[in-house]
């Protein structure tokens, strides 16, 4: 396929009247992206331990209440499994294919809406999140958490209305360009079992996971 583009390419240039050392130089060029053996690279699927990092399903809620006590349900909109292939390395001859899983969760007031990607790509399992304009990554394993201890902090136990979470992970942030005239996020904490546990603002406002008595 790569090799009847190139063809059709330089069939067009020469039309064009292109100069005969661009031509000679850009055959060159190609014919060194061109590959006759792609090395394979399949990672798998995504363990079961690394699914478990997120504990939302399609169709799922979860309640938060705001400081001001409004309560604030978010819903998963979705949690899938795709399988990717694609080549990481422009000019070299490799594909890779791993799996890929996204969470999209959406709140029912006009607040932060939450994406989740977990994949395995490179042959490491991997889980980021973005909430508003707070990315943050999540460690899925001792080693990982062995690895993250600069930027995140790890609680042991904490009460959040009334309830005991245990192993929590707690997330800081500042603004990007140190603006602090606007609110953003400050501090999220979130566990395995249960996933987002609270978001607090610079404001001094927060969001806490709710359970209705």
């Amino acid at each position: 396929m790569l090799k009847a583009i190139a063809i059709l390419f330089f069939i067009f240039l020469v039309r064009t009247n292109f100069s005969i050392k661009f031509i000679l130089v850009l055959l060159i060029t190609l014919s060194g992206c061109l590959c006759r053996d792609v090395e394979q690279h399949d990672f798998g699927k995504l363990s079961d331990e690394a699914l478990s990092a997120i504990p939302y399903q399609t169709g799922d809620e979860f309640k938060m209440k705001h400081t001001n006590g409004e309560i604030i349900t978010f819903s998963v909109n979705s949690r899938l499994t795709e399988s990717v292939t694609e080549n990481p390395f422009v000019e070299a001859c490799v594909e890779e294919t791993y799996e890929k899983n996204t969470t999209l969760i959406e709140p029912d007031y006009p607040i932060f809406s939450i994406n989740m990607v977990l994949s395995n790509e490179g042959g490491n399992s991997m889980l980021t999140a973005v909430l508003g304009n707070a990315y943050f990554y999540i460690p899925i394993d001792t080693t990982q958490i062995q690895f993250n201890t600069d930027y995140t902090e790890y609680i042991d136990s904490l009460y959040i209305n009334d309830s005991l979470y245990l192993n929590i992970m707690k997330y800081s942030f500042t603004p990007w360009d140190n603006d602090t005239s606007s609110v953003y996020i400050e501090n999220i904490f979130y566990n395995y079992e249960f996933g987002l546990l609270q978001i607090e603002m610079s404001n001094e406002e927060s969001y806490s996971l709710y359970y209705e008595n």
